[in-house]
C-alpha cells in the first residue's frame, strides 16, 4: 500500500513544517523520512524526536519531547528506562502524569496488550482508523485519509457549518467518519481500537488553595530553570492575566527573554499594546510590536487540507508573522492550559447546573449533530466521582479539542512551548474547590509571590465592565444561554 506524494510536508523554508507528524501501523510506508520497527509495528516519522527501548516482554516508544516535572534533568532515555520497569498500566498512568511536554507514549507488551497514551491535553493528536484488514494511528487525519482514500464527512461539514471556523468538532469526532481522535483522560487500546477513559477513576482528594499554589510554583521553578537553559525563548504578552503570569514565573530570566505583541494595521492604540509597553518600560524589558502579516488565500487553502480542515486563519497569521520577525528563532511561551484553574465554565455554580444544554452553549455550535456528540460525552463522564463535570468539560473540550487544534496551526510556522501541559498540575488545580478558586485569583497569587510589582499595572483595563457584569456565577450562567440563543438566530 503506497502513500500518495501529496501528503509530504516541506521543511527548512518556513512553510508547512508539521514536525510532530507520525504514523503507527503494521504496514510499512516508504514516504516518511524515518522508519523504525518495534515488534510487529512500524513507527514512521519525519522531524519529531522518537525514543524507544525494549526488553524481552515489553517495548516503550516516546514520540515528542518531555520533561519529568519532579526531576527536569532526566533525559528521555532515563524516563523510558524507568517506564519499562513498570509492571502495570496503572503504574504507567501514575508515572506519566508527571511528564510535562508534547508527546505520544506507546506501551507494547508481548501479551498483545498495546496502549497509546497522549500528553495531558493531546497536543500531539492520536487519530486512529481501522478496517477489515489493518489499522493505523497518526497525528494527522490527512495522512490517514490519503492512505485509505477516505471522503470528507458530510456530518462533520454540517457541524462545522453551524459554528465559527475556529471552533473544534465535538467529543472524539474528526472531519472523516471513520477516523476518531483521543481526547484527554483517555488512552487508545490498540488491539481493539477503543478509546478508554482512565481519569477520574476514583474520588479525588480536595487540596487547599495555598498548598496547590505553593506546589505549582515549586514545580515551575524547577522546570523553568531547565527550559530557560535549553531554549531560546520569547513571551507573547497582552493586557491580560495569563501572559503576565508567565512573565512573573520567568522573573529571574526576564532580562534575556524578549516580549512581543501582535496588532492589526491601525490598531496600535489598543490596551493590548499600551499595557505591555508600559510593563516593558517600567521594568526595563525588551518588547516588540509586530503588525500581522497576511497569508495568501492560496497558502491557506493548501494548509486547510494538511490541517484536516481545522485551520484557524488568525493563528496561522500570528505564527507566520512571528516566523518573519526578529524572533523567528525563538520558542514562544504560551499561557494556554492554566485558565482551567479559573473554573471558567463552572465558577461557583452547584454541580446540578452542569447540564447537557449548558455545555452545548459552550461549544458555540448550533447543529443537532453537535448535541448528539455532547450527549455521548455526558454518558462517558456519567461516573465521574467527585470531579466536577464543569472542570472535565473545560479540560476535555476547551483544552482537549480547541487547544490542540490551535497548537496544530501554530506548529506550521512557529515553535510554541506549553509550560503547563502536565497532568500533575491540572489535577492539582481542579483539586481546589471551585469556591476557593472563585474567591481568590490563582494567577494573581502566583504574580504576588513571584513578581508583585507587575500588579501595579492594571490587568485588562478595557474589560472591567464585562468582568464585573459576569463575576456573579448565575449572571454568567444565564448570559451563556442568552448569548447562545442570540447568535443561533442571527
Amino acid at each position: 500500500m503506497e502513500l500518495n506524494n501529496s501528503y509530504e510536508k516541506t521543511n527548512g523554508s518556513g512553510e508547512i513544517n508539521l514536525d510532530k507528524d507520525y504514523l503507527i501501523s503494521k504496514d510499512k510506508y516508504e514516504k516518511f523520512q524515518n522508519i523504525i520497527k518495534i515488534k510487529d509495528l512500524y513507527i514512521h516519522y519525519n522531524n519529531c524526536n522518537v525514543f524507544y527501548t525494549s526488553e524481552d516482554k515489553s517495548s516503550v516508544v516516546l514520540i515528542g519531547d518531555v520533561i519529568d516535572c519532579r526531576d527536569p534533568n532526566k533525559t528521555p532515555e532515563n524516563i523510558l528506562n524507568e517506564i519499562i520497569e513498570l509492571n502495570s498500566l496503572e503504574k504507567l498512568l501514575e508515572y506519566a502524569k508527571y511528564l510535562l511536554g508534547r508527546y505520544v507514549l506507546l506501551n507494547y507488551k508481548n501479551s498483545g496488550k498495546i496502549e497509546v497514551l497522549p500528553d495531558a491535553n493531546c497536543t500531539v493528536p492520536i487519530n486512529y482508523y481501522k478496517d477489515d484488514k489493518t489499522f493505523v494511528v497518526s497525528s494527522s487525519t490527512f495522512i490517514i485519509s490519503d492512505i485509505f482514500d477516505l471522503p470528507i464527512s458530510k456530518e462533520s461539514l454540517k457541524i462545522k457549518s453551524k459554528a465559527d471556523n475556529q471552533h473544534p468538532l465535538p467529543y472524539n469526532k474528526t472531519m472523516f467518519d471513520d477516523i476518531k481522535v483521543i481526547i484527554p483522560n483517555h488512552y487508545l487500546k490498540l488491539d481493539s481500537m477503543e478509546m478508554i477513559r482512565f481519569y477520574p477513576n476514583q474520588n479525588i482528594k480536595e487540596n487547599s488553595f495555598d498548598f496547590v499554589l505553593n506546589e505549582t510554583i515549586k514545580i515551575m521553578d524547577k522546570v523553568i530553570a531547565k527550559v530557560a537553559k535549553d531554549h531560546k525563548l520569547s513571551i507573547p504578552i497582552t493586557a491580560g492575566i495569563d501572559s503576565r503570569t508567565i512573565l512573573a514565573l520567568f522573573k529571574d530570566h526576564s532580562g534575556r527573554i524578549p516580549l512581543y505583541t501582535f496588532y492589526n494595521k491601525g490598531e496600535m492604540d489598543s490596551w493590548d499594546i499600551k499595557v505591555p509597553k508600559t510593563i516593558a518600560t517600567k521594568f526595563g524589558l525588551t518588547h516588540y510590536t509586530f503588525e500581522r502579516v497576511p497569508i495568501s488565500s492560496k497558502k491557506v487553502d493548501k494548509l486547510k487540507v494538511l490541517l484536516g480542515y481545522q485551520e484557524n486563519e488568525r493563528i496561522l497569521e500570528n505564527a507566520y508573522t512571528l516566523s518573519q520577525s526578529e524572533l523567528s528563532e525563538h520558542s514562544f511561551l504560551s499561557g494556554d492550559i492554566i485558565p482551567i484553574v479559573k473554573s471558567n465554565f463552572g465558577k461557583n455554580l452547584p454541580e446540578n447546573f452542569a447540564t447537557l444544554s449548558y455545555f452545548i452553549t459552550k461549544t458555540h455550535n448550533y447543529s443537532r449533530e453537535n448535541k448528539y456528540y455532547i450527549s455521548e460525552w455526558m454518558r462517558d463522564v456519567e461516573n465521574h466521582y467527585n470531579v466536577s463535570k464543569f472542570d472535565l468539560f473545560f479540560w476535555e473540550y476547551r483544552t482537549g479539542r480547541w487547544f490542540p487544534k490551535n497548537a496544530d496551526n501554530y506548529d506550521v510556522f512557529s515553535d510554541p512551548f506549553y509550560l503547563f501541559n502536565c497532568r500533575y498540575l491540572i489535577e492539582l488545580w481542579i483539586s481546589i474547590s471551585r469556591e476557593d478558586r472563585m474567591n481568590k485569583s490563582f494567577h494573581k497569587e502566583i504574580i504576588k509571590s513571584k513578581w508583585p510589582e507587575l500588579l501595579e499595572i492594571s490587568v485588562n483595563p478595557g474589560k472591567k465592565t464585562q468582568e464585573t457584569l459576569f463575576s456573579n456565577q448565575y449572571a454568567y450562567y444565564l448570559g451563556s444561554f442568552l448569548k447562545y440563543q442570540i447568535k443561533r438566530f442571527k
